[in-house]
């Protein structure tokens, strides 16, 4: 879940051609399928460890970035309506929170949150297509550094792809 407040259009050549930028949030949350392992960390790794908590029923890994967007974009009218328009380009992502969280049952409902570092990676840069129609936009983005820092955990990429709520 992302949304930018803050988003700037710079007009290159009147509404046809120019540069989206601004200031934005986005939240991700990654459900862990395996419940057999939780996350761990320390200084210089991220890895699994046979959870200490019997009776996990959901394991989940969240982190929180404040992104900033350079987008060049095209559109084939000056106008919102009946306006084809597509952008590309590059989001850049500072990390300012990352929380692991696994419920179980012992006795009772539990959940453990652990707030940390977990070796995420502190700057990202995410490569960004968006296409739309009018007010209907479609977005993609991939990760074009890992997740998790060189060594410091599994070798991931991040990929999003959706709708955006509010036009262009």
């Amino acid at each position: 879940f992302s949304i930018n407040p803050v988003e700037w259009k710079i007009k290159i050549y009147q509404n046809f051609i120019g540069i989206t930028t601004g200031l934005g949030l986005e939240w991700n949350s990654y459900r862990l399928r395996n419940l057999d392992y939780a996350m761990a960390f320390n200084a210089d790794s991220t890895f699994g460890v046979k959870p200490t908590n019997p009776g996990v029923n959901k394991s989940k890994f969240r982190t929180t970035y404040i992104n900033a967007p350079f987008l060049l974009e095209f559109n084939t009218s000056r106008y919102r309506k009946n306006n084809f328009h597509i952008a590309a380009g590059v989001v850049i992502g500072w990390k300012i929170r990352t929380m692991y969280k696994q419920r179980y049952r012992d006795e009772g409902k539990h959940k453990d949150k652990t707030y940390g570092n977990w070796n995420v990676q502190s700057f990202r840069f995410n490569a960004m297509v968006r296409l739309g129609y009018g007010g209907l936009n479609l977005f993609a983005t991939y990760g074009l550094n890992p997740l998790f820092r060189d060594g410091a955990g599994p070798k991931l990429h991040q990929f999003s792809a959706g709708i955006t709520i509010i036009g262009w």
